[in-house]
């Protein structure tokens, strides 16, 4: 075990090791526009460092991280550099490549995917830029070089030579374990937030490898996208969104987590509750214009969760509506289970899942493993939760949400619904990861006093 700031985290070399990973990581965002320093840091790596890697070693695979990339950064996909898209934990990625590649070269500010990823105990190779902020030079575990030559070697070297990767590794643990007595002032917040997320990897380990070896990985998404493709019965499903006000990055990961279904026949109905915030205004516009199966709408007044959310769904055409928090992420096979439930059991009305919490680390825990349909503990309480799926001509039948109920409005449609059919089906499987925030029941139950 190494320290940060007096506690215990999980050592670096206690992580998988060379010979169980493979391949480069690219850590990329692109939610701040089309235009953006990691187009330009992407368009230098193909360029001037991919050609040089391929040249060396033909297979090796470099993986790109972030939701929503513009499509010139999607042009240059090819054999040896493919997109995965909104990652929601990026230590499953971390864990399982053998190096990060940093290859900035504009954009001020220091640099928090840099320093995430040798938090994780993962050798990094940056520019100059890339590295902005980050004080190696004591303990070393950070490989900086702003010559695209010797950028390749470093990448080759660390990927290829499992003696190299593992004293760069040890360099890596050295950094974590004085990180925290650095001057970093400056970047206050930010790197409480960091170094809070090291300090509880511990907390939820048993869970984050339960989830590495049950989720499905980027071959088994494929193979999903494939076999769907050729189903007969591919009903759309309507994912609904009521929205107010939301933090702009929290929404667009939400977005990002339904673009990446394997299950191609969505659609996107976002309801906007009367925002006051034009940032919130602005996105809702963009995201909208950007993509045709992002439907929107603005309500003129505020009117609450449930008339949002029957806002939301006037706006739905599908066969089959899913409700989904604006703060909130799905598992990029979500869809896909409850399509594939409806191969063999077309005549389900009512699906519900497994889910977990995102701690406010950045790490997901507390899975919560849902009985089967069991009408009788609904009676009780609102077990369901998280995430519902219905057939759209059911919910119309019983009218909708209904706004006196706001705060237990989701328990009350399930009453409801349940009272019309008992062709429930519960996929056992972890597809909806509930945001704790202040403003959510996730942390507290008095942040919606209503519900009570």
């Amino acid at each position: 075990m190494s320290v940060i700031g007096g506690e215990q985290v999980r050592s670096a070399l206690g992580a998988p090791g060379w010979g169980d990973r493979s391949g480069l990581l690219l850590p990329a965002g692109w939610l701040a526009g089309r235009r953006s320093p990691n187009l330009v840091a992407l368009q230098f790596f193909v360029d001037a460092v991919l050609p040089r890697l391929v040249e060396k070693v033909p297979w090796i695979r470099v993986l790109v991280t972030g939701g929503n990339p513009p499509e010139e950064a999607l042009a240059l996909a090819g054999p040896n550099l493919r997109f995965l898209g909104y990652v929601p934990d990026m230590h499953s990625v971390l864990d399982k490549v053998r190096v990060v590649a940093v290859p900035m070269l504009t954009g001020a500010g220091r640099k928090f995917k840099t320093l995430e990823s040798m938090l994780a105990g993962v050798p990094t190779v940056s520019t100059s830029v890339g590295a902005e902020g980050i004080e190696a030079s004591g303990t070393g575990g950070l490989v900086v070089t702003d010559d695209p030559e010797r950028f390749a070697e470093a990448l080759l070297s660390l990927h290829e030579d499992p003696t190299a990767w593992a004293e760069e590794r040890q360099r890596v643990e050295r950094f974590c374990a004085s990180y925290d007595a650095r001057p970093q002032r400056g970047w206050a917040t930010l790197l409480d937030t960091v170094v809070h997320d090291a300090r509880l990897r511990a907390v939820p380990e048993a869970y984050h490898q339960w989830l590495l070896a049950t989720q499905p990985g980027l071959d088994q998404l494929d193979r999903q996208r494939t076999e769907s493709a050729a189903w007969s019965y591919r009903p759309t499903i309507s994912v609904c969104v009521p929205v107010f006000n939301p933090r702009p990055g929290w929404l667009e990961e939400a977005v990002a987590s339904v673009s990446a279904q394997s299950y191609d026949p969505w659609e996107l109905c976002l309801a906007d509750d009367g925002s006051t915030d034009p940032l919130a205004v602005a996105l809702l516009d963009r995201l909208g214009a950007e993509n045709p199966r992002i439907r929107t709408m603005r309500r003129s007044a505020n009117g609450g969760i449930a008339a949002a959310t029957n806002d939301a769904l006037a706006l739905a055409t599908g066969d089959f509506v899913a409700f989904l928090d604006q703060d909130d992420l799905l598992a990029p096979q979500a869809l896909f289970r409850v399509a594939a439930r409806l191969q063999d059991h077309p005549g389900t009305d009512l699906f519900y899942c497994d889910e977990d919490l995102l701690g406010t680390d950045g790490r997901r825990r507390q899975p919560f493993f849902k009985p089967g349909w069991s009408p009788e503990t609904l009676l009780s309480f609102n077990y369901i939760t998280h995430f519902v799926v219905a057939r759209r001509s059911l919910v119309e039948s019983v009218g909708g949400l209904r706004p006196r109920f706001d705060g237990s409005q989701d328990h009350d449609l399930l009453l409801r619904l349940t009272e019309r059919t008992d062709a429930v089906s519960h996929v056992d499987d972890v597809l909806y990861t509930w945001r704790q925030s202040p403003t959510s029941t996730s942390l507290a139950s008095a942040a919606k006093p209503l519900a009570q």
